[in-house]
């Protein structure tokens, strides 16, 4: 009888740390609708483009609009933290820039591969050098 408790307990450790473990709560859900979205870049002046796209991350909408803003990634999305964006309005950065991101002003806590894009709202990439 003793055993059989361990072993029921052995069991539901099992299955709650492979549901545990295999349940990501950090990836959010998006629907797939159409959104329309402001991107900014901001080098020595800034452009603004207006882009609606299905897509749900902003990765996804720069990808669909390589041309148009003149971007380059290096990089994979498998990476920790995403491509890096090397190259905005055809402005190659330099060893100590970066495209900072911002969304609706305020700071992003994502790289551009991670980033949920929501109806109406901005994002500014503004060149710094750090």
């Amino acid at each position: 009888m003793k055993y059989t408790y361990y072993f029921v307990f052995l069991v539901i450790g099992c299955l709650g740390a492979y549901f545990g473990f295999n349940y990501n709560i950090s990836e959010p859900i998006v629907e797939h609708d159409i959104q329309c979205i402001t991107i900014i870049i901001t080098i020595e002046e800034s452009t603004e483009y207006e882009i609606c796209s299905e897509s749900n991350y902003l990765g996804e909408v720069i990808d669909n609009n390589l041309e148009l803003l003149n971007a380059i990634f290096r990089g994979s999305t498998a990476d920790i933290y995403g491509r890096l964006l090397v190259q905005l309005e055809g402005k190659m950065i330099e060893s100590n820039e970066f495209f900072f991101i911002y969304v609706n002003g305020e700071y992003g806590q994502y790289g551009v591969d991670k980033q949920i894009i929501k109806e109406g709202y901005k994002y500014e990439f503004i060149l710094q050098t750090y």
